[in-house]
């Protein structure tokens, strides 16, 4: 813009400061520049704008280096303060409807600027904005959720509550867990209604996939494994964008019945149609429709038979999908129909059994949710923290005859080195799971409850006294 004041920023030129005085100038006096690709219309008459210097204009106007100085404020600070700022860096695909677009410039930037396409740069604009300020989101808890319409019964938010989130989207919710000692087993039940309810606040959709289930002997953040899985039978959808001349992905995944009542040529219930009969080398041909040409991949595993593809199992698969938001809001003459006798929806409850394990050792579960993820093909899922629901129990079984401190389980149960060679390596070296605890548990310190047990060097101490010292003829406390 034109200055009443001429200032040499100390390069030669007006447009790149040298120094913090120069900046903080800048900075401070509203100056703004013209359009990189119109420079070239500012005349020596120009009102508004300070005419460009002539070398090296036209280049400038073709996309030559670009640097600026950006301004926040204002902002009062005391010597060694600070202050944050966000900024959002937006860019958009499909950005030239012209390959010869360029090609205006630098003499033509009308007809460049008509050669542009910015519905994705307003888009992530607007995206961007969300991002830092969810709409719909109170998120200092005073009541105001920010500004919102109301269409056909329906509230839409259209700005946030003015406290900055920094959140791209709705992280799965971890299901509510139980976990039960079993012989040689865990058993866990589990309740999604949170999980699967879900709305996501960017897309107002529910984003769940499936349940995965780990165990760990250590508790560990790192030392969980995946040993079973559930995931929706649902599939993505590509279409052939003419314009772009590409495959486009869809949003959300869509289960069969979806797809079917969609695009099948007679009703929802076709069995004879399925998305799987259309890949990517045998596209579905829909004539008239807007989405002419697609096709379908299956959205991450699919294994949602119970029982068979996945062993998780419905605890009440014939329980109907309830209507009501929450558990409390169901009829008294309705709770039986709908609720667990602990109140939970039965629709919901699932169990598993992990099987094969110690007796005595202690284990963590746990069993996460998941979303289908990102639009982006490839990009993994989102899912719950695995540690955040994990709970601890030891497996039942009789691991323990006779007397105690037969920590290799012998099946002749004899006491010897070995026991005490691998106490030591389970105390202090490799710290390995042991077959039973309760073996080693040699002072019975613990008592009866698995829980409690206390391995330590005493007794190591007492089997190095039962063996080698005092010998058998004192003897070993007998298994609780």
């Amino acid at each position: 813009m034109r200055r009443a004041i001429i200032r040499d920023f100390g390069t030669g030129g007006m447009g790149t400061p040298e120094g913090d005085r120069n900046k903080y100038y800048l900075l401070s006096n509203g100056d703004r520049d013209y359009d990189q690709f119109r420079i070239v219309t500012v005349s020596e008459n120009d009102t508004t704008w300070i005419p460009p210097q002539d070398n090296g204009v036209r280049f400038i106007a073709s996309g030559l280096d670009t640097r600026y100085l950006l301004s926040f404020g204002p902002a009062t600070l005391d010597p060694g303060e600070t202050v944050p700022f966000t900024i959002a860096y937006v860019a958009g695909e499909n950005f030239h409807t012209d390959p010869a677009n360029l090609s205006h410039l630098p003499f033509d930037p009308d007809a460049y600027l008509a050669g542009l396409n910015l519905d994705d740069f307003l888009t992530n604009g607007l995206w961007a904005g969300w991002v830092f300020d969810n709409p719909g989101v109170d998120t200092d808890s005073d009541g105001y959720f920010g500004e919102f319409r109301v269409c056909d019964g329906d509230t839409l938010y259209v700005s946030g509550d003015g406290v900055p989130d920094m959140r791209a989207s709705s992280l799965p919710v971890a299901p509510t867990l139980w976990v039960e000692p079993r012989d040689s087993a865990l058993y866990v039940r589990w309740n999604g209604f949170a999980s699967e309810t879900l709305l996501d606040w960017a897309t107002r959709q529910r984003r769940f996939e499936g349940y995965h289930a780990y165990l760990s002997s250590t508790g560990a953040p790192g030392s969980f494994s995946r040993v079973a899985s559930y995931d929706r039978e649902d599939y993505y959808k590509y279409y052939w964008d003419f314009e772009l001349i590409e495959w486009v992905l869809t949003v959300p995944p869509l289960s069969v019945e979806e797809a079917a009542c969609l695009y099948a040529p007679s009703e929802c219930s076709d069995s004879t149609w399925h998305p799987l009969d259309y890949p990517r080398h045998a596209p579905y041909v829909m004539p008239g429709h807007p989405d002419s040409l697609f096709y379908f991949e299956p959205c991450q595993a699919n294994a949602s038979r119970f029982g068979w593809e996945t062993p998780f199992v419905k605890r009440f698969p014939q329980a109907p999908r309830p209507e009501y938001r929450r558990p409390e809001d169901v009829p008294s003459d309705s709770i039986e129909f709908y609720l667990t006798s602990d109140g939970y929806f039965k629709y919901y409850e699932y169990e598993y059994t992990f099987e094969s394990l110690l007796p005595g050792q202690a284990y963590w579960v746990s069993i996460t949710s998941f979303d289908y993820g990102s639009l982006v093909p490839g990009a993994d899922p989102a899912e719950s923290g695995i540690v955040q629901n994990a709970l601890m129990a030891y497996p039942l079984g009789e691991c323990c005859r006779g007397i105690v401190g037969n920590v290799t389980c012998d099946p002749q149960e004899s006491i010897s080195i070995s026991d005490i060679t691998l106490l030591v390596d389970f105390l202090f070296i490799s710290q390995q799971p042991l077959c039973c605890l309760a073996e080693a548990d040699v002072n019975q310190s613990g008592g009866v409850d698995p829980t409690e047990l206390d391995i330590s060097i005493v007794d190591i101490t007492i089997l190095i006294d039962y063996l080698f010292i005092t010998g058998p003829s004192l003897g070993l406390p007998e298994c609780l």
